[in-house]
């Protein structure tokens, strides 16, 4: 009876070591899967966390290049608005030169001789000979505007007429054709060249700074 449960003993323990060892066997391969789906996981982890970090610095990145680009573009209008100023200041200036340099011309008599002889230039090259009617300063000698303007018409009739609207030079009127060369006349042309004349000024100003 002893031996019987001797042998019962030794297979009862040979079958427990068996499922230990089983079981030993069965922890060490979900430890190692464990530890393998942990790993996956991890590396998932870092994977994703690296997309979320480069999808915010584009983010940052590409709300920072608008921001750049707003305050950009602001600028270039304030520049633009404060350049706009400083031409239309520019011209008015430039306008008003023009005037007196013009006025100036014309208290001398020798220059006014010569404003006459422009006038009558550009009529015989432009109009027929016909009748020219040509106005001058109500407060000009009307002696020395005939003595001006009908010795060059060349053949042209001259109808001489003061104008009160006329400071200084002279308009001439054919038909549907004016000469506008007052001074108000000349400054007209002038603003129609604001454009060239804007030019002209920035190119002397850049010339200016680079010999600075």
């Amino acid at each position: 009876m002893i031996e019987f449960e001797s042998i019962v003993d030794a297979q009862v323990r040979a079958m427990l070591e068996g499922i230990r060892q089983d079981l030993d066997s069965r922890r060490g391969e979900m430890l190692a899967e464990a530890g393998k789906q942990a790993r996956a996981l991890l590396v998932n982890a870092r994977r994703q966390a690296r997309a979320r970090v480069s999808q915010a610095v584009a983010e940052e990145r590409d709300q920072r290049d608008r921001s750049l680009q707003r305050a950009g573009a602001s600028l270039a209008s304030r520049i633009r608005r404060k350049q706009q100023a400083l031409d239309k200041d520019q011209l008015v200036l430039g306008h008003e030169r023009l005037r007196e340099a013009l006025t100036r011309r014309w208290a001398d008599p020798a220059a006014r001789a010569d404003w006459a002889a422009a006038l009558l230039g550009e009529a015989r090259a432009l109009l027929s000979n016909s009748t020219w009617q040509i106005e001058y300063p109500a407060d000009m000698d009307a002696g020395e505007a005939a003595r001006l303007l009908e010795s060059g018409a060349s053949g042209a009739r001259v109808e001489l007429a003061p104008a009160a609207d006329i400071q200084a030079g002279f308009r001439l009127r054919h038909d549907d054709a004016q000469l506008d060369m007052s001074v108000a006349g000349l400054l007209a042309q002038v603003d129609e060249m604001a454009g060239e004349l804007l030019a002209e000024i920035h190119r002397q100003q850049e010339e200016l700074g680079a010999q600075s």
